[in-house]
């Protein structure tokens, strides 16, 4: 029985020397049947021209030409990947850096695993590495709650959790095609969340795979958590999870606490902290409760909030 042909996908916004270290990790990797399908989102710092000129064996370069987001993106390496005979697809962020052998490690659980869909390895932050960012999560849809379930080192096995993160997220061929690809409504945060929520209803596992992971510099194109951008989707996004995923009375419940524990403490520090930058993440952050209920999907971040 031949090996399984795996797909690597590097998503790619801005930030040319991030993508470049990422695609150097790959070179490293000790599993070698793998192709890398290289997908950028309309990229404006000379990352797609200097993507043109690696003429890489084994390297599929897609153009998007706009920012078609996080789901968009990748929907379109992942159909190109399945058209080329791919087994399983490895979704990467251009921030993240490969351990060698973390290959090998989710194969054996997609070989041994029965209905395994979705796998990920830990994930280590890039400046601690001694510091772990997700070894797995698990995920309560009635409240919308996610939390972290903390990383055994003495584990050989993988673990079945709720959710795993974007970052660094491997599939099935059988998991894509029944369960579907990602959403792109949500555009940036919480598609991979769905997704998770998905596999189960699909009848898949979701595992956490110990073993040699992969090191993520952390939101280097979105600005991260304390960026007007991440309040919005954050907001707009959480809130059509529990839409498409809860029941009502879950929602109206989740609608409160949400209010409750999340966008008044944030508007009340932004206005305490002061400044332009606060005002733009309190805007955004209204902008997104707003588009919520008016129904707006998909890349829809107000130019007020920039």
């Amino acid at each position: 029985m031949p090996p399984p042909k795996v797909g690597i996908i590097v998503l790619c916004f801005n930030g040319v020397h991030d993508t470049l270290d990422c695609i150097r990790s790959i070179g490293r990797l000790t599993y070698t049947d793998a192709s890398l399908y290289l997908v950028d989102n309309g990229s404006t710092d000379g990352t797609l021209e200097t993507l043109r000129a690696l003429n890489q064996a084994r390297t599929v370069l897609i153009e998007n030409g706009e920012n078609l987001g996080y789901a968009g993106g990748n929907n379109i390496g992942i159909r190109r990947a399945l058209d080329d005979g791919c087994d399983l697809i490895l979704l990467l962020n251009n921030d993240v850096l490969l351990e060698p052998g973390c290959i090998e490690p989710l194969l054996s659980a997609a070989l041994a695993v029965p209905r395994a869909g979705m796998f990920g390895p830990t994930v280590r932050n890039y400046h601690e590495p001694t510091q772990v960012e997700s070894a797995g999560s698990d995920l309560d849809i009635r409240t919308g709650q996610i939390w972290d379930l903390g990383i055994d080192d003495t584990a050989i096995a993988p673990r079945e959790v709720g959710y795993l993160p974007g970052c660094a997220l491997m599939v099935t061929k059988e998991f894509c095609r029944k369960a579907g690809l990602l959403d792109p409504d949500y555009f940036l945060y919480f598609e991979d969340t769905d997704w998770a929520v998905r596999a189960e209803r699909a009848g898949f596992k979701v595992l956490w795979v110990p073993g040699p992971g992969v090191r993520h510099k952390g939101s280097r194109s979105t600005g991260g958590p304390r960026s007007a951008l991440y309040a919005y989707y954050y907001a707009r996004n959480h809130l059509l999870l529990m839409r498409k995923h809860a029941p009502l009375r879950a929602r109206l419940l989740f609608y409160v606490r949400f209010w409750r524990n999340h966008i008044r403490p944030s508007l009340r520090s932004w206005s305490r902290e002061g400044g332009p930058y606060a005002e733009r993440r309190a805007n955004a952050l209204r902008a997104g409760v707003r588009d919520y209920f008016l129904g707006r999907v998909g890349k829809r971040f107000p130019s007020t909030a920039r």
